[in-house]
C-alpha cells in the first residue's frame, strides 16, 4: 500500500511534505487531519504515504487511527491492534 520510494507518486508526497515544512515555519502548522465522509477515498494511503516521508526527514510522527469502525493503519503497517482508541481512552481515565 506504500508507493516505491522512486514512483511519481512518492514524488508528490516529497513535494507535499516539503508545502507541510514550509508551512509549519511560516504558519506554525503542528499537526494535520487526513479525513473524508466517503469509504475507500484513500484516506489510509495519503496518511502511510506523508506519514513516511516527514519521517524521512527525522520529524516525529504519531499516526492516530480514529476510523472507530474500520480500523486499517494497523494492518498497513503490520502491526497488532491489541487496543482500540475509545478503550484506551476510557482507560485512561
Amino acid at each position: 500500500m506504500t508507493c516505491h520510494p522512486h514512483s511519481v507518486n512518492s514524488e508528490r508526497f516529497r513535494a507535499l511534505r516539503t508545502n507541510l515544512l514550509f508551512a509549519q515555519r511560516t504558519q506554525g502548522i503542528q499537526s494535520v487531519l487526513i479525513t473524508s465522509s466517503v469509504l475507500s477515498e484513500g484516506k489510509s494511503f495519503v496518511t502511510v504515504n506523508l506519514a513516511t516521508v516527514l519521517a524521512q526527514t527525522n520529524k516525529k510522527v504519531l499516526l492516530v487511527d480514529a476510523d472507530l469502525r474500520k480500523t486499517t493503519l494497523h494492518t498497513i503497517l503490520n502491526l497488532e491492534n491489541e487496543e482500540g482508541l475509545t478503550s484506551y481512552y476510557y482507560n485512561k481515565r
